[in-house]
């Protein structure tokens, strides 16, 4: 086994290196297209619409989208999770399940991408939704020690 090895040696490294530099020089050139994801935080728009039906919300799970984008391969470092904007508008809630759908617009770098990003599935936000209770509570405070007077402050 080790003389299968050993004999020629030195033209198989040879061939490993030029496989690899072959492989370097058609991924240079070629500059593919490749799919990459980020997770970016979801921004919740349009609370007035449930203020305004007297119900207030929480978010049930995950408060991030993972959006997917097809960049070239020379370009994938310049693209970062801040260049998107991830939001979900109550305006579009669906009562039966709570889940808002979650939409995706690019801030920067727009010219970099193949085309509009999307959200992975499930891509929507579950909320829970409960009436808005409204409580006014008396405050008693009480004055512990001395205080000082304004127009006496030493400098």
């Amino acid at each position: 086994m080790k003389e299968k090895i050993a004999k020629n040696f030195s033209l198989k490294m040879a061939s490993v290196v030029f496989a690899f530099l072959a492989w370097l020089s058609v991924t240079n050139i070629a500059n593919p297209w490749k799919t990459e994801t980020q997770d970016v935080v979801v921004e919740i728009v349009g609370a007035d619409v449930l203020e305004a039906s007297n119900l207030t919300y929480e978010i049930d799970g995950k408060r991030t989208a993972t959006v997917s984008y097809k960049v070239r391969t020379k370009d994938a470092y310049k693209i970062k999770a801040s260049d998107f904007r991830a939001y979900a508008d109550l305006s579009e809630l669906w009562d039966v399940t709570g889940a808002i759908p979650v939409n995706v617009e690019v801030l920067n770098n727009s010219e970099l991408l193949q085309a509009a990003p999307t959200v992975r599935a499930p891509g929507v936000i579950k909320i829970a939704t409960e009436p808005l209770q409204t409580k006014s509570f008396e405050i008693a405070y009480r004055i512990i020690g001395n205080t000082e007077d304004a127009t006496r402050r030493e400098i």
